[in-house]
């Protein structure tokens, strides 16, 4: 029952994230590049991997899709970059799809002079949050939250940050009904940039910042994934140039925070060479799943790294997947089969002349 599977064209070609379905099935968003540009792709399989449906959307230049959720309408809902290249900006894209991966409308936000999402989640009304950054001026980016109608209407917008770079990389639900925003901050903290924790609840129908914390040291420190765990506090995943192995590189860095953000502990994880982790899920048995790339280890370049932690953070296995080029691995997600299913790039397989996207189903062993 356990596999891999490439997609991919005659060029670059990756796997941002990948969601299980209730159909047992997987939805894979990402990216896929042809001499016309590259465009958004999502691929529905089934639960084997195997393609049930496939989807191209952009236009004749660089379009990215980072998100991709199923909605409690049985479709689904993808977000990511929409470069308008008759004034040479990048916006930010929402498409709605039906199951069967058909467009029900697609939205085009365009509020400052650059603008990314890197996230998006339906809410409870039916609507939809994204997040991400918007170049409000030519100096810095804010942290930028758009809050959507359920026909992808822009309800209202947020903007976080100071008078350096600030951007959000995720956005969760809480079991208050509010919300945990993720990001990173040169504007606030020690140095560098830091990660940037910021818990959202309601007070009626306007969302306000409960807590805000910055985490992190003297250089370049980067938080890329967090949930919400079932302690209620948080666990998050990104990689430090502050801390572990020293600042001449990345290593891995995961933190456990409380309900109210400080820090329960905190771990680096990684070799002399370059370490980072793009995704963290706490996993049923109280532990956590990792995923990432290792330059340290493996079979050579960067390779696929995925750790299975227990509560304290501790190693209980981990495993590297590629081969003598470059592999990595952006989303992990424990499936309801007790396994995992991790999505990235393969540039060793496949038969494209760039990377592939990669899937790659583990068992419970990493296997």
């Amino acid at each position: 029952t356990l596999w891999t599977k490439t997609f991919g064209s005659d060029r670059d070609d990756e796997g941002e994230t990948v969601q299980q379905t209730t159909d047992g099935g997987y939805i894979l968003v990402g990216l896929t590049s042809s001499l016309a540009g590259v465009d958004v792709w999502l691929i529905k399989t089934n639960a084997n991997g195997d393609t049930l449906w496939t989807k191209t959307f952009g236009g004749s230049d660089s379009d990215i899709g980072k998100s991709v959720q199923q909605t409690t309408d049985g479709g689904y809902i993808a977000t990511g970059k929409f470069f308008t290249d008759t004034v040479i900006r990048n916006d930010a894209w929402v498409l709605k799809l039906d199951s069967n991966g058909d467009v029900v409308w697609q939205k085009v936000f365009n509020e400052g002079i650059n603008d990314y999402t890197y996230y998006i989640q339906e809410s409870e009304d039916g609507g939809f949050f994204i997040a991400g950054k918007t170049l409000i001026t030519a100096r810095n980016y804010d942290l930028w939250l758009l809050k959507l109608d359920a026909n992808g209407n822009n309800l209202w917008k947020r903007t976080y940050g100071g008078s350096e770079d600030d951007w959000a990389s995720c956005l969760k639900k809480t079991s208050d009904g509010g919300y945990i925003l993720l990001g990173n901050t040169r504007s606030y903290g020690t140095g560098g940039s830091d990660a940037w924790v910021l818990k959202l609840n309601y007070r009626g129908e306007d969302l306000y910042v409960a807590w805000q914390k910055t985490y992190g040291g003297a250089f370049e420190d980067i938080a890329y994934s967090i949930q919400q765990t079932r302690d209620g506090g948080y666990i998050v995943a990104g990689w430090t140039n502050s801390f572990g192995s020293g600042v001449s590189d990345y290593d891995i860095w995961v933190l456990k925070l409380n309900q109210v953000g400080n820090v329960s502990w905190q771990k680096i994880y990684g070799g002399v060479n370059r370490e980072m982790a793009y995704s963290i899920q706490q996993t049923a048995d109280d532990g956590y799943i990792v995923a990432g790339d290792t330059f340290s280890f493996g079979a050579g370049n960067y390779d696929v790294w995925v750790l299975k932690l227990d509560a304290n953070g501790n190693v209980t296995w981990e495993n590297t997947y590629g081969g003598a080029s470059v592999e990595k691995a952006y989303s992990i997600q424990q499936t309801t089969d007790g396994n995992y299913i991790v999505a990235g790039e393969a540039s060793s397989f496949g038969g494209s002349a760039g990377p592939d996207m990669w899937i790659l189903k583990l068992d419970s062993d990493g296997n």
